[in-house]
């Protein structure tokens, strides 16, 4: 009797801490995701000041950024590599990431060749900002469906955590 508690109390634990996993890797997902709309988003704004100030640090604090995001975007697709909905998702994100950080290449370009004033101009037909605002929809879809197997996984946990204890008191 005592060996049979023993495996199921050990069965009910390990269920229970693979259930705390799924949920830390829900909570990592959705915190990878802010990490990189906050990068791309930093990104565009250092991108933008230096075509406003030409000073070589928002330049600098560009290509950290855009570095930055590259990595947090293929990050968050091996989180995800395991919920094929949202690796199709997240594949359409990275794609987005790249168009937006290629536009801003191609403005800072047009301000090293062109000047500032051309620069400005590319700014202003929003290209980039139209990307930027299909990031972030797309960004707020994944964090959704994120939120959705949270919530899912939270209960889980909690009903093994309960399974768990219940053993360990009988």
């Amino acid at each position: 009797m005592l060996v049979v508690g023993g495996g199921i109390t050990y069965r009910t634990s390990a269920e229970f801490a693979r259930s705390a996993q799924w949920v830390a890797h829900s909570q990592e997902v959705r915190a990878r995701l802010g990490q990189l709309y906050a990068t791309v988003s930093n990104a565009e704004s250092a991108a933008r000041t230096y075509v406003l100030v030409s000073a070589q640090r928002y330049k600098d604090d560009y290509r950290r950024f855009a570095g930055e995001s590259s990595l947090h975007a293929q990050a968050l697709g091996g989180l995800v590599a395991d919920n094929p909905a949202l690796q199709r998702l997240s594949e359409r994100l990275n794609a987005l990431v790249a168009q937006r950080l290629q536009a801003s290449e191609r403005t800072l370009a047009v301000h090293e060749v062109q000047g500032r004033e051309a620069a400005r101009e590319l700014v202003a037909t929003e290209e980039g900002t139209r990307i930027m605002d299909a990031i972030r929809d797309l960004n707020h879809e994944m964090d959704r469906n994120e939120a959705a197997l949270l919530v899912q996984r939270s209960a889980r946990a909690d009903d093994e955590r309960q399974n768990a204890l219940l053993f360990l008191v009988l």
